[in-house]
């Protein structure tokens, strides 16, 4: 009697990408979490992308390929910046495969974007003498812009109040009317925050953003009797 024990292998059990999501927006080092698993046979699994129409390419070169299966645990890590991939679209490939070659695949798009807002006021300038209903001209501005905010802080008071916020891209218009009515006659500084959805590197989610402060005084240059 011969007894020989075999593994049937019909399929590569699972491949699920957890982060990131598709149709997402990212930026610096994209973290990719998940499951990339098989009971019996695992091999090896790959993770790679590709612009539209492009061919593929490891996310990491240094591993063309991952031995070690993942159960719920980050399995790879794609550096936008130290690559050098431009703003875009690209097309993500995350694939699986046993030792009689079975493969599971999940493929979906995200969005590459490094570049921080525009943030900018262009009016009024540094140090202009400013009074009564003032209209703050700037620009809050990007590709996936999400939200921006026109602020002032000094004089007597502490922390920022918020003059204007919006969501949509402003571009060298008003953003937004400061009252100085009744403020006391200081120094004050105008902040303007921009936001983007970009997602930045891996840990806790943190927003893409830029700022621009200008500093003005509310009141006369001098007294005139």
């Amino acid at each position: 009697t011969a007894v020989e024990i075999v593994r049937l292998d019909k399929n590569f059990d699972e491949v699920r990408v957890d982060s990131p999501v598709p149709s997402g927006v990212y930026g610096g080092q994209v973290c990719f979490d998940g499951t990339v698993w098989d009971n019996l046979c695992f091999n090896h699994y790959t993770v790679k992308y590709r612009p539209s129409g492009g061919a593929f390419n490891q996310v990491d070169p240094l591993f063309p390929t991952y031995t070690s299966a993942k159960i719920n645990q980050s399995f790879a890590m794609w550096d936008t910046i130290d690559l050098g991939i431009p703003d875009g679209l690209y097309e993500m490939q995350v694939h699986g495969e046993t030792g009689c070659g079975n493969v599971a695949e999940e493929t979906f798009n995200v969005i590459v974007d490094n570049t921080p807002p525009t943030a900018s006021i262009s009016s009024p300038i540094g140090c202009d003498y400013v009074e009564g209903i003032v209209p703050i001209v700037g620009t809050a501005n990007d590709q996936n812009l999400t939200s921006w905010t026109l602020q002032y802080t000094g004089g007597g008071l502490s922390g920022w109040t918020t003059i204007n916020s919006g969501t949509t891209p402003v571009v060298n218009d008003v953003l937004g009317t400061w009252n100085t009515t009744a403020l006391s006659s200081c120094a004050y500084t105008l902040r303007l925050v921009a936001y983007d959805s970009a997602i930045m590197n891996c840990g806790p989610p943190a927003r893409q953003w830029s700022e621009d402060t200008v500093s003005v005084n509310v009141g006369f240059c001098g007294d005139f009797d």
